[in-house]
């Protein structure tokens, strides 16, 4: 496997949706805006939930959907599940709630260290030493399944989070915001662990800052999204990933609205079942 070292470069390329594109995406936003989504306030629990679990699973969580969705709504634990898996889920729910409360916030606060730094903070709460929730990684570290090298020095880390977070107030175009962000502060691997569930959780906040719905991600779009982001760290390059993001953004309108195919499809198959009870 190739070795590729940090490339500072990668910060400098804020090109990332086309101006057509972004307008696409603030379109299917205002079809179902984010208060629509916290004023449905069943919608938003199931929403909370399906966020979490998803997000967990990309991080290897063992917990099943309905295993989740009892963990997170009555407290149940899943059995045979570890306490970490049920620790991750629990600090991705409140991290995602917390991150929604600062919709139609002010950018400039989101954009911040302390911001960035307090979401990783409630990430790994009980799953890191107290010392390393929110703090700059002081130990190297090795991204599995590929061959880029993240950087080593604390000094380092700090220099390109800070240039990281300049650039990205520069940006004017929020879906583009919020995809530079999630790509660039997973590539940095600023902390010691939960890096790209804070990543997630980073593009989540800057859309809700802008009052934009966030994107929620399929299950079955995991190994899509496990494969375009280590190409990003290899390449630099957001087609992947920006190529997901188009199509599990329009996903995820249409299933607010209840327009998702499958939907569409298990309510069809309801009525043909309730015609043909009545024959």
């Amino acid at each position: 496997m190739k070795t590729m070292e940090y490339n500072s470069r990668f910060l400098e390329n804020t090109s990332i949706f086309t101006t057509a594109e972004e307008d696409y995406l603030e379109s299917l936003a205002n079809e179902y805006s984010i208060d629509q989504l916290l004023r449905n306030r069943r919608q938003y629990e199931n929403r909370t939930v399906d966020y979490a679990y998803v997000s967990g699973k990309i991080e290897g969580n063992q917990y099943s959907r309905k295993g989740a969705a009892m963990l997170l709504q009555y407290g149940f634990t899943e059995a045979g599940r570890t306490y970490q898996d049920a620790a991750m889920l629990v600090n991705l729910r409140d991290a995602f709630a917390a991150v929604m409360k600062n919709a139609g916030g002010n950018i400039t606060d989101v954009l911040s260290k302390h911001y960035v730094q307090a979401v990783h903070s409630q990430v790994a709460a009980q799953l890191l030493r107290t010392e390393a929730r929110g703090q700059v990684r002081r130990r190297p570290v090795a991204i599995s399944g590929s061959g880029y090298l993240p950087l080593a020095s604390p000094c380092a880390l700090e220099y390109a989070f800070e240039k990281m977070l300049e650039t990205a107030g520069k940006i004017t175009r929020p879906f583009s915001q919020a995809v530079y962000v999630h790509c660039n502060l997973a590539y940095l691997q600023y902390f010691e662990d939960g890096n790209k569930r804070t990543s997630r959780l980073m593009q989540t906040a800057i859309l809700a800052a802008h009052q934009l719905t966030p994107i929620f991600l399929q299950e079955k779009s995991i190994p899509d999204y496990l494969t375009s982001v280590p190409h990003y760290y290899e390449t630099g390059d957001y087609t992947l990933y920006k190529r997901l993001f188009l199509k599990e953004y329009k996903h995820t309108i249409e299933e607010l609205q209840g327009k998702a195919p499958e939907q569409l499809l298990a309510e069809k198959r309801a009525l043909e079942r309730i015609r043909g009870s009545r024959r």
